[in-house]
């Protein structure tokens, strides 16, 4: 028995294909990882892999702009097949802008009703 090099799932003993995943395990039935690979990613998929420098720098230039910045935020957040990365960051964003409208909303309606305004 071994383990999978693509998920590393345990394979069962003369196993030709990973019960999981379904990729090959080898020609002559021996397993080719004898321990699991638990930093694998998959290359079809780029979810996974970090943002470059550049790419942040991008981001940053595009969260400058007035409108913009809610519309890429609200797309990042909820949107189709971004980078889980780059979506917890929006998320973030999106957080905080709310805690703070909401803080200010507070004061608004604070001093409104003191008299102060």
């Amino acid at each position: 028995m071994g383990y999978c090099r693509n998920c590393g799932v345990l394979l069962p003993e003369n196993s030709r294909f990973c019960p999981s995943c379904g990729c090959a395990v080898s020609n002559n039935g021996v397993p080719v990882g004898t321990q699991p690979d638990r930093g694998h990613y998959s290359p079809d998929s780029d979810l996974e892999f970090p943002i470059s420098v550049l790419g942040y720098v991008g981001i940053h230039i595009l969260l400058a702009i007035p409108v913009a910045n809610i519309v890429a935020l609200i797309v990042w957040s909820f949107g189709y097949s971004q980078k889980k990365n780059l979506t917890n960051m929006a998320r973030a964003i999106l957080l905080i802008y709310a805690v703070v409208l909401g803080l200010c909303l507070i004061i608004f309606l604070v001093a409104l009703s003191l008299g102060e305004l």
